[in-house]
């Protein structure tokens, strides 16, 4: 799957909100056609250190791979577990070339993984459009494909319309 939109020179996309529906459309079309869900995110093999995990807190984690935080595993945090697994998918599907523009692992200039903390997701929500970063425009990115891949537009507005 190849995203056709135009990209900064550092090969961040320049999305619009309208954008967004479309792109989860051909997600869901191209990589679940029966609905199942999706999941998974590490740019290229890495090594993560995770307070508390194993003798020296280093969890190595494989391309594609996706990291969820064991406080999202309860019954009870299904809908934000599965919201977070569709950010860190919305960030793979639209942020790889921004991090590696030939998608190859060896040549990732910036990150070689995405690490959504807390502090972040207040600052890419200000008003002020022209002063928000890279960081916040991926943010908003991926919050809004995320959104669109769990509750696309097309099913929604079919049942609504079977409700009224």
């Amino acid at each position: 799957m190849q995203l056709n939109y135009p990209q900064k020179k550092n090969g961040m996309y320049l999305l619009k909100k309208s954008d967004i529906d479309p792109i989860a459309e051909m997600v869901l079309k191209e990589y679940a056609p029966d609905g199942s869900v999706l999941g998974m995110i590490a740019f290229s093999d890495t090594e993560y250190n995770a307070y508390g995990y194993g003798p020296d807190g280093v969890i190595e984690l494989e391309e594609g791979n996706m990291l969820i935080d064991f406080s999202l595993c309860g019954k009870d945090c299904r809908a934000r577990r599965r919201y977070t697994q569709a950010h860190e998918l919305s960030h793979w599907i639209c942020h790889r070339s921004y991090h590696s523009p030939d998608n190859r692992c060896y040549e990732f200039r910036k990150n070689s993984f995405i690490a959504c903390r807390t502090e972040n997701i207040e600052s890419y929500r200000r008003n002020d459009f022209s002063q928000r970063t890279d960081s916040d425009w991926e943010e908003w990115q991926a919050d809004s494909l995320a959104a669109a891949l769990l509750m696309p537009k097309v099913t929604f507005i079919q049942e609504v319309e079977t409700v009224f």
